[in-house]
């Protein structure tokens, strides 16, 4: 990730943990969301490279097979969460 994108993309996280402490400062929830999203996202991203090691196929396939994992995973993690939780 080159440095202008993560700089975007740390001060995007930073501004909705903001956002969120000023309008619901009493409930942390809204304020870990965010930080939350990103380490699924980040675990999500390396169960897919990780998947890779079982399918064996093209480069092109590789990576296209490797989105769909971590696609996946989020949406069955997110439902999860949703379900117990109901945010």
């Amino acid at each position: 990730m080159g440095a202008d994108i993560y700089e975007s993309y740390v001060t995007s996280m930073v501004a909705t943990v903001i956002v969120a402490s000023n309008t619901h400062s009493s409930n942390m929830t809204y304020m870990l969301l965010p930080v939350m999203i990103s380490a699924f996202g980040l675990i999500g991203s390396v169960i897919g490279m990780f998947s890779n090691l079982l399918l064996r196929y093209s480069p092109a396939a590789m990576l296209r097979n490797a989105t769909y994992v971590a696609i996946a995973f989020l949406a069955c993690l997110f439902i999860c969460l949703y379900a117990l939780y109901g945010y």
